[in-house]
């Protein structure tokens, strides 16, 4: 069984020197084995950037960033989970890849009766990032010791795939992320992934509605959404909602974020009607896209800036 680890976990490092890639590990229920079979390896400190053996929940959210809200909502073990320490790692330390453990090793399972060996693995970059589900059979060592091998064949396949110019061209007929979404009607046309140069992804009007000027609505989407963890949705209206409907959306920009996920946790569009208006089912109102939460942010006070000054009001410029 070593020598096997051994062999894989050469051949990864390998693989990384002959990429030209950097590689980061976060580790939970595995506590550093993945860190420790990698770095084994002579010449590892070419492409192993660092690890987190991250076992609480406390060190999840303080070393990789993972969302307080995840770890409360999904728990630690979990698929969201197993993806955000892989983005925090990565973001951290500044590798090209990443790979996660978060499980149950036993003899105990979870809280919510997870059964002992369930464990979810994480790979990817910046840009892409799967998550793997496994239940491992045996003792705390043997899924401990599966979950590493697991971990690492995941590592050496993800380094194996075609190369392409870039992570970018290799991945612009896949998408990135998955969205999980429900609908509340059929009578709405199905939400389609968009591959021309807008990202935006119009939203419809679920129901017929009459307004009377001055009159504020919401107005029902006819979709609920599960975004991915470390995203939220920003909606605003069309280009020509104002034109076809004179409606104006009160809040300027809706932000949805990923905890408003249940079952009747259905998009609403805030509007208020300036004229009499009808909008029918199927209307196009709205569009929206996700963003990744702004990292955190730290402020650096100066008595200068050093730059030179362009006048104007903010994004206005010169006046």
């Amino acid at each position: 069984m070593q020598k096997e680890l051994d062999e894989l976990s050469g051949r990864v490092i390998r693989l990384l020197k002959k990429k030209t890639m950097t590689v980061t590990a976060v580790e939970s229920c595995t506590g550093g084995m993945i860190s420790s079979l990698l770095t084994d390896i002579p010449g590892a400190s070419e492409v192993f950037k660092g690890s987190f053996v991250t076992y609480s929940d406390e060190t999840k959210h303080r070393f990789v960033e993972v969302e307080e809200e995840t770890l409360k909502k999904c728990t630690a073990v979990s698929e969201e989970t197993a993806r955000e320490m892989v983005r925090g790692g990565i973001r951290i330390v500044g590798a090209d890849l990443g790979v996660s453990v978060t499980g149950y090793a036993g003899p105990d399972g979870g809280e919510r009766g997870e059964p002992a060996g369930l464990v979810y693995i994480g790979c990817g970059s910046g840009i892409r990032t799967e998550v793997r589900k496994f239940c491992f059979q045996g003792d705390r060592g043997q899924v401990r010791r599966q979950a590493a091998e697991e971990a690492l064949r995941f590592l050496e396949e993800w380094l194996l795939r075609p190369e392409t110019d870039s992570e970018e061209e290799q991945h612009a007929d896949a998408p990135a992320e998955t969205v999980r979404i429900k609908y509340f009607t059929d009578e709405i046309e199905k939400l389609c992934r968009i591959t021309e140069k807008s990202d935006w992804i119009d939203l419809r009007a679920a129901e017929n509605v009459e307004m009377k000027a001055g009159e504020f609505r919401l107005i029902p989407l006819g979709v609920a959404m599960k975004l991915p963890g470390g995203y939220e949705a920003h909606v605003i209206p069309r280009s020509s909602t104002f034109k076809n409907f004179g409606i104006l959306q009160v809040n300027s920009m809706g932000l949805i974020d990923e905890s408003y996920c249940g079952d009747q946790d259905q998009w609403y569009f805030p509007a208020l009607a300036v004229r009499d208006t009808v909008i029918h089912v199927n209307d196009r109102i709205c569009q929206f896209r996700i963003m990744k939460h702004q990292p955190q942010i730290y402020f650096e006070e100066t008595n200068q800036l050093s730059e030179t000054n362009r006048g104007g009001f903010g994004s206005t410029g010169k006046q």
